[in-house]
């Protein structure tokens, strides 16, 4: 799952609280905030889908633990882990960030110069760059082998060679990007674009509301399949073996999850399921989780209208994904944000009002269990690679604000991106503050689980040891700019 763009969820957002009255019962709740679905709050080291998203303050961990890339004072900056040195790197105003697999090398997209940018982080040299002319935020993504660079924004989709930057293809959209992946044979690459509501839709007269168009194109041939989702957008989730997706979006006036084939040569649409999302999958493919809302069904979803739950609560949806069966788990009276563990046995399970105390739910039983500890928001979660703790930071009662994006509204609140830290122990239940000293803006952890990475302000970096609780190294940038 990509996360997706604050232009996206505010458009989203506004479309739902303004626009097709939902007829939903949940006190005006649905569309009015942004935060449902897959939790877009969990980081960790190297790649994440759709880039690493520096232009909220995310701290993209390299795949060996030896260096942190970040936004500082609107330029690229990287820490050396070890020795502590932070320099400045060869990009203005980086938006998002992938890194190279073979060596140490990060691609990152410039909102400054409207380019994709290859740098050499030991050198700290520009490879090269590749002015695509893109000055918005978008969404980066590389095949494993390095061979190609895939980057989204402006209606357009890029390809270019991992080697030089060259464009290999370029390929005009109808709609902004909503999320980017490159699909699990490393030879395709899929893009949802925006969705269009249909004219004058009306609720009641069973046909979608929106349509969604997703792009499928084939790094090697340059071949484009286009496929439409009688659906809203929004992330999408593929499986591991690359031949099924779910496209679920949090606001949508109808709830379908919408099942998309994606065999080469074969993708297409396939059906919707009731429910709501962006869905989670667990890494072993066999459970996807979605939510579903029992005050707003669209009964024509259910092959059996006996199995829609009854009015007067949200629930986790869980779905095998082979065979397209649900079953629902009532959650509790708003809609659940949610976010798998590693090894994929349990949901870290919460809502961005903090109405419902946040829980685990254990996927092998079924079963809630209550945390231990101080209440928690999940706001943004680090696990670690044993799924046995996660590193959370907890939302404080003051507003937020997220980090602004593009050329304009980059200015970051201290007093709204603080968080305090916990410890959450998955195996007991229980939830622990860590005593770091001060309240931390982002977090990732080390490879090897032992370190925490945690954002102080826009120029310090805390190296926390879990083992002596404490920064074991400060990391400051100090070069002019």
């Amino acid at each position: 799952m990509t996360a997706r763009s604050s232009l996206v969820a505010l458009s989203l957002a506004l479309a739902a609280c303004g626009g097709i009255n939902f007829g939903s019962s949940d006190g005006g709740q649905r569309g009015c905030s942004v935060d449902g679905g897959a939790n877009e709050g969990v980081k960790q080291p190297g790649n994440q889908p759709g880039g690493v998203d520096l232009a909220y303050g995310d701290l993209a961990v390299a795949p060996d633990g030896s260096f942190v890339v970040f936004e500082q004072d609107a330029r690229l900056a990287v820490a050396w882990t070890k020795s502590g040195v932070v320099e400045v790197l060869p990009v203005a105003l980086p938006s998002r960030l992938a890194f190279a697999q073979a060596a140490h090398v990060v691609y990152v997209s410039s909102t400054f110069d409207g380019a994709v940018h290859a740098i050499d982080v030991d050198a700290g040299e520009t490879l090269w760059a590749a002015p695509v002319g893109a000055l918005d935020d978008g969404f980066l993504a590389v095949t494993e082998d390095d061979a190609h660079v895939a980057f989204a924004a402006s209606r357009t989709l890029w390809v270019l060679e991992g080697k030089d930057g060259h464009v290999v293809k370029k390929v005009a959209l109808e709609s902004p990007v909503v999320d980017l992946e490159i699909l699990p044979d490393e030879r395709r690459v899929l893009a949802v674009e925006m969705h269009v509501f249909a004219p004058n839709a009306e609720l009641d007269r069973g046909a979608p509301v929106a349509t969604t168009r997703i792009d499928v194109l084939d790094l090697e041939t340059g071949d484009l399949r286009v496929l439409s989702v009688p659906n809203c957008s929004d992330d999408v989730v593929v499986t591991g073996d690359g031949k099924r997706a779910f496209l679920a979006p949090t606001f949508c006036p109808k709830d379908p999850i919408s099942v998309i084939e994606l065999t080469a040569g074969k993708e297409s649409f396939v059906k919707n399921l009731p429910g709501f999302g962006p869905v989670v999958l667990a890494p072993d493919g066999n459970t996807a989780v979605g939510f579903f809302d029992a005050n707003q069904v669209d009964a024509a979803l259910f092959d059996d209208p006996s199995a829609i739950p009854p009015k007067g609560a949200f629930h986790l949806m869980v779905i095998e994904p082979a065979k397209l069966t649900y079953a629902f788990y009532e959650y509790g009276p708003v809609w659940p944000r949610y976010a798998t563990t590693p090894n994929g046995k349990l949901l870290l399970v919460d809502d961005d009002l903090g109405s419902t105390p946040a829980r685990l739910f254990d996927l092998e039983t079924r079963a809630f269990e209550a945390i231990e500890g101080p209440a928690l928001g999940f706001e943004q979660l680090a696990l670690s690679s044993d799924s046995r703790h996660a590193y959370v930071l907890s939302k404080l009662e003051s507003p937020r604000r997220r980090r602004g994006r593009g050329r304009a509204g980059r200015a970051t609140t201290a007093a709204l991106n603080e968080h305090d830290l916990y410890d959450l122990d998955l195996a007991a239940a229980k939830a622990s503050p860590l005593p770091v000293g001060f309240r931390p803006w982002n977090v990732n952890i080390a490879p090897d689980d032992r370190s925490l990475f945690l954002r102080k302000d826009d120029h310090d970096l805390c190296v926390f040891s879990l083992e002596t609780l404490s920064c074991e190294r400060n990391l400051v940038l100090t070069i002019g700019l």
